[in-house]
């Protein structure tokens, strides 16, 4: 999504786009998605690679890796630490 806003959108596809406040396209194209991308492509300009944005790693809300809570759950199982 764009959280911050800064990212400017091309939404293409056969319906509107549900907009809301992470969701915001500049441009909205309702059309086959196919023929679309077909004549645009000649339009658009080619630019030089960039990084992409940094995403959050995948997991749960609290920010935890579903590696990292594996992790955790192996090392509560194994007895490690555990009081006697």
């Amino acid at each position: 999504m764009n959280p911050t806003g800064r990212l400017r959108i091309v939404h293409i596809d056969f319906t509107a786009a549900e907009v809301d406040a992470r969701y915001q396209p500049a441009v909205e194209v309702v059309a086959d998605v196919r023929e679309a991308l077909e004549l645009l492509a000649p339009l658009v300009a080619v630019q030089p690679e960039r990084a992409a944005p940094a995403r959050p790693p995948t997991g749960s809300r609290d920010g935890t890796t579903t590696r990292s809570r594996a992790a955790a759950a192996d090392h509560r199982g194994s007895g490690v630490g555990a009081a006697a």
